[in-house]
């Protein structure tokens, strides 16, 4: 079991936290769902890219993760320190403490503004296109700066939000 740490980012269906034990990694946390089944199936998705050498970040599996009871205070400083909107301090404050499934990942450190529209532009098409070579349905969605991470240090992109990319059964039988 892990704690929750500070919150790192968000998207339709789930928040990100960094774990407070292990700073360089990160927990998915559904919005929505604490089925374990719909998270090991993203966990096994992720598994099957990584395989194929699509660039997604290492994924540990599902595990059980804690809200404590200083949440709210850890999700306040944010607020103050202008980290996050009112909006996200307010829906993140409505979070009960206690247990929830989580999906464990590495951290990828990312900065979109670091590098240019173009240069981002140029790496997605590259790995899109080679995803789709292979059979790969992506979501409707993949290019938007919030499904993918861009890493200034290794020069690479990442993508983080694939739970709707349909792989064919011939791959997933491998």
């Amino acid at each position: 079991m892990y704690t929750i740490g500070k919150f790192l980012g968000a998207g339709l269906f789930a928040n990100v936290f960094r774990l407070k034990e292990y700073p360089l990694w990160c927990v998915k946390v559904s919005k929505w769902t604490n089925r374990k089944s719909t998270l090991e199936e993203q966990f096994a998705k992720a598994q099957i890219l990584q395989r194929l050498g699509v660039p997604v970040p290492t994924f540990l599996g599902v595990y059980e993760v804690t809200f404590p009871s200083y949440f709210k205070k850890t999700i306040e400083k944010q607020y103050r320190r202008g980290e996050i909107s009112w909006w996200r301090y307010w829906n993140l404050c409505r979070i009960k403490e206690g247990m929830k499934l989580g999906l464990v990942m590495e951290t990828v450190e990312s900065d979109l503004t670091l590098v240019s529209s173009r240069r981002v532009k140029y790496h997605f098409r590259k790995e899109i296109s080679k995803v789709k070579a292979m059979g790969i349905k992506v979501s409707f969605d993949a290019d938007s700066r919030e499904n993918i991470l861009w890493s200034q240090k290794q020069g690479k992109l990442y993508f983080i939000d694939f739970d709707f990319w349909r792989i064919p059964r011939k791959i997933i039988n491998q």
